[in-house]
């Protein structure tokens, strides 16, 4: 094997190399050299076969064989070279993937007073496997002192419980100082009810009468500044809005509205870069990975098209009405100059 197609390998399809590599190194070079892929294969259906996708293992015992005609010293330049790191992705990360560290969907599961378990699959690669976990510490909260402890910890090679601990007693330190989502709730309500709102459907959806907009503009401030000290800080969660649509012609509304479609799709654009360069830079070899990104940016670009549809309809038919409305004032023009001239002749 070439360098130039182990540096390809390691930055297009690292998960086989690494796969490859660690095979030939348990097993040996003469192992590899001198056995039949098919038993290759088989041996690797033992040790990892839930894990690996079957039309992955056929690769892994190809790269293995051609890796094994290098000799270690060789091997040993190329990893150097490639700057290959030896920790498969996401290897002792919950939620990803040890075979291509893309995000993997939890199943069944099993849990125990001190331990339990998860079965997953990965829909990038196919894998599939069963993610464990244990207690590594006890955390307990005295009512009647007040006082928050751990104790019991678990020594761990991959995760250090006393992190969690002192991570979990400052979440609660700022619970304590925080307002409770109930709470607000009950103040938004109080608010809302205060402007003799009528709910218009399900959810939050109220009709405000016009006297209430000074106070329905402070309603939204207020949300804001809810929003910007919010410390549930977490990537999934839905952020705390509040949006006013008039139901008289208002360019405060429209300009909101607008700014806000905007802004949530030059938010789609931005990831969808994000993850087309990723994808491309790390020389992707997964076809149904790349046509489903493809296929998320064709939506995106409809959905474009069908707003702009929209939009370029709406300019038409204005551009129609002006027409109109040019000739009557041509034709209002045209009666006050004969007019005009009338009276100068008179």
């Amino acid at each position: 094997m070439k360098f130039e197609k182990f540096d390809w390998l390691a930055r297009g399809n690292r998960p086989a190399l690494l796969l490859a590599m660690e095979l030939l190194m348990q097993s040996g070079r003469g192992f590899v050299q001198n056995t039949e892929k098919a038993e290759i294969i088989g041996q690797l259906k033992n040790t990892a076969g839930k894990l690996i996708a079957e039309t992955m293992l056929a690769e892994i015992a190809d790269i293995a064989k051609e890796l094994a005609e290098l000799r270690t010293c060789k091997l040993l330049e190329y990893v150097k070279r490639s700057g290959l790191e030896f920790e498969r992705p996401g290897s002792q990360e919950p939620g990803v993937c040890p075979i291509c560290g893309g995000k993997i969907e939890y199943e069944d599961g099993m849990q125990f007073e001190d331990s339990g378990h998860w079965t997953w699959k990965c829909p990038d690669c196919e894998a599939a496997g069963k993610e464990e976990y244990k207690k590594l510490a006890n955390i307990s909260f005295s009512k009647d002192g007040g006082i928050f402890s751990y104790d019991n910890l678990v020594s761990d090679p991959h995760v250090d419980p006393l992190s969690y601990c002192l991570e979990a007693q400052r979440l609660f330190e700022l619970y304590q100082t925080c307002v409770g989502r109930r709470q607000i709730e009950t103040v938004l309500q109080n608010y809302v009810e205060s402007m003799q709102a009528v709910k218009a459907a399900r959810g939050h959806l109220y009709f405000v009468p016009r006297d209430y907009m000074v106070k329905l503009n402070l309603f939204e401030d207020f949300v804001k500044l809810l929003e910007d000290n919010n410390q549930f800080q977490r990537s999934s969660r839905v952020p705390l809005d509040a949006n006013s649509m008039f139901v008289v012609d208002d360019a405060k509304q429209r300009e909101k509205m607008a700014s806000a479609f905007y802004n949530t799709v030059r938010k789609e654009i931005e990831e969808y870069e994000k993850r087309a360069t990723h994808l491309i830079q790390s020389d992707s070899r997964s076809p149904a990975i790349l046509e489903r990104l493809a296929l998320s940016i064709k939506g995106l670009e409809d959905k474009r098209s069908y707003y702009e549809d929209i939009l370029n309809r709406e300019l038409a038919d204005l551009h129609d009405q002006f027409t109109a409305l040019r000739y009557l004032s041509d034709e209002l023009q045209i009666r006050a100059r004969g007019l005009r001239t009338q009276k100068k002749a008179a």
